[in-house]
């Protein structure tokens, strides 16, 4: 089905577009992440869509560099994390906020965008953020996401019903506003370098937000969205590889697509003469080939959308006067006035049951582990806190590795442990006695574990292994730390640095999933084991058949419960482990 209406101004655009959707939701069986909106510059021609939806509460997800600050939640915490310096400012496309009106600024938005009323006690809330920027300031917390948990909590975030479709989209974007935190502490303390709540690093967090992050941080992207019951408002370059059941592309007038700097030469800050400037120069080819690319995403329905005016008239893009002119029967015209919705089949648009999501294994372990921790890190994308151990295990992980690879080489076992941690092991975050420190710890680990297993470094045939095979209306990948060779048979071995965070029938878990993805290859897997390297110990794993049917049934009941959203906390040993 193919619509086109022409609606007076981009307001009663955003209007009508809200009305077909509300009114799809309710009566069709359809999702609000059945639709997409597709726009040549969310920038441009986003800003009507964002407020009508705000007021409908239409739960909705924007991307393009407008994203992220163009919703109230993350503008909130932004100007909470800015008001930690002492001269600190806030500027978007608002207008700029003074360092003293940063905190009632931040109470607004963050009310608005929520529901949470804060002004209630807000007096106490004002002394609790006093209280968490003095704890900020005295280094209490030892990286950013700890102070945004505490930050969050302080707003009342735990108010938020994830089970409810506006504050899911509010909660998903508020982890991608971890994301950004993460990335700025990422380049403050790599290398090494100590985390300090100085004036220099609040500064530069500032700026970051104002010069870089409040233009390039989109909300949650296409690929992250799963489980985030939300209308897509996002550019046409993102859309590539993206399919919704209805898509509406608006603003087609002209000056907006075409955009109106087709055939323009862009600027450079050196000469256009010492690369090929004219490869990025915008052409009218590149924008039929963007214009393709979003009438391509409709699985149902496409609705081309235009409007007369702004504050003066305006005339329609050209790519839909031709539309219209080579396909005069295929496209149906809507009167904006009246009260006909589109058509959309939904047996054939929806998806979400037929539609291959692809998992990593360790994901599916970690759902087993708490499934509300897995939507924080998997489905919202909170960032888990920076610490100087952080990456050990992988560190471990490459040793072994290169041991292995330096051994085939003709190095005996034991030298090429002490080659490999000599001139692999690598922390990022840790500072040089700590790294030292933890390379001898690492080292000796590996020696006692060569030592212990002197043969099975010899018959390793793989080492990280990489695979992937289908269950269940998924794709299952993952990387096998070892496949060592029997000779009738291999063995699958996992390596974990000990039993603390991941359990034992977690670990066989995952060794029975990647002996199930190896049999469809056609290895002959006869056994599976699993060594914790800090604790020396080895533990063999059973992988018979009754074994693997009952793994495969489990797995398979764990993404049908991920796919239908069960995210309920599971409350537990895990609980201390957790990052949130």
């Amino acid at each position: 089905h193919v619509y086109v209406t022409i609606l007076e101004t981009p307001k009663d655009e955003a209007k009508w577009i809200a009305n077909q959707i509300e009114t799809l939701v309710k009566s069709k069986s359809l999702d609000y992440s059945d639709f997409g909106i597709l726009l040549r510059s969310v920038n441009t021609s986003g800003e009507p869509l964002i407020q009508e939806f705000k007021r409908r509460k239409i739960p909705y997800l924007v991307g393009g560099t407008a994203g992220l600050f163009r919703r109230e939640e993350a503008t909130a915490v932004g100007k909470l994390f800015t008001w930690l310096y002492d001269e600190g400012f806030w500027r978007d496309h608002r207008g700029k906020v003074e360092y003293s009106d940063l905190i009632e600024s931040a109470i607004g938005d963050w009310e608005r965008a929520t529901g949470v009323i804060l002004s209630v006690d807000r007096e106490g809330i004002k002394e609790e953020l006093k209280k968490w920027k003095n704890d900020v300031r005295n280094s209490k917390f030892h990286n950013f996401q700890d102070a945004y948990h505490a930050l969050l909590n302080i707003l009342r975030f735990k108010e938020l019903n994830p089970n409810d479709k506006l504050h899911a989209s509010i909660m998903a974007n508020l982890g991608r506003f971890s994301n950004l935190l993460s990335d700025y502490e990422n380049a403050i303390r790599i290398g090494g370098n100590k985390l300090r709540w100085n004036n220099s690093n609040l500064r530069g967090l500032m700026w970051y937000f104002y010069l870089y992050a409040t233009t390039v941080y989109e909300e949650q992207s296409g690929e992250d969205i799963r489980g985030i019951d939300s209308v897509q408002i996002t550019t046409i370059h993102q859309a590539k590889g993206l399919e919704w059941a209805v898509v509406f592309i608006p603003a087609l007038v002209y000056g907006r697509f075409p955009s109106s700097y087709m055939n323009e030469q862009k600027k450079w800050l050196i000469s256009r003469t010492l690369f090929p400037a004219d490869r990025y120069d915008l052409k009218e080819d590149d924008e039929r080939r963007l214009f393709y690319v979003a009438v391509t995403r409709a699985k149902s329905t496409l609705v081309l959308n235009s409007f007369k005016r702004i504050s003066v008239r305006k005339s329609m893009s050209k790519f839909l006067k031709e539309t219209l002119t080579d396909n005069p029967k295929i496209i149906h015209s809507m009167d904006p006035k009246g009260d006909r919705v589109i058509d959309v089949d939904v047996e054939q648009s929806s998806g979400s049951e037929n539609e291959i999501y692809t998992f990593d294994a360790g994901e599916i372990i970690d759902y087993t582990k708490c499934p509300y921790f897995y939507r924080l890190r998997y489905v919202w994308s909170y960032n888990a806190p920076l610490n100087e151990e952080l990456g050990y295990g992988n560190a471990l992980h490459y040793c072994l590795r290169r041991a292995v690879e330096l051994h085939r080489k003709g190095y005996n076992s034991l030298s090429a442990i002490l080659e490999a941690v000599n001139n692999d092991f690598h922390l990022p975050y840790a500072p040089k006695f700590k790294a030292e420190e933890m390379k001898k710890s690492a080292e000796r680990i590996l020696m006692d574990y060569v030592i212990e297993n002197l043969d099975d470094i010899s018959s390793v045939s793989e080492v990280e292994y990489r695979l992937e095979f289908p269950r269940k209306n998924s794709t299952i990948t993952g990387k096998v730390d070892v496949i060592i060779d029997r000779n009738e048979f291999v063995e699958v071995r996992e390596y974990k640095t000990s039993t603390k965070v991941t359990k034992p029938d977690q670990v066989a878990l995952q060794v029975k999933l990647y002996t199930l993805g190896l049999g469809n290859l056609g290895y002959n897997v006869g056994k599976g084991s699993a060594v914790y390297l800090s604790e020396r110990v080895m533990k063999y794993i059973d992988v018979n058949d009754k074994s693997l049917n009952y793994a495969k049934a489990y797995a398979e009941q764990i993404l049908t419960d991920i796919h239908n959203q069960k995210y309920e906390p599971k409350l537990g040993d895990f609980c201390e482990k957790c990052d949130y």
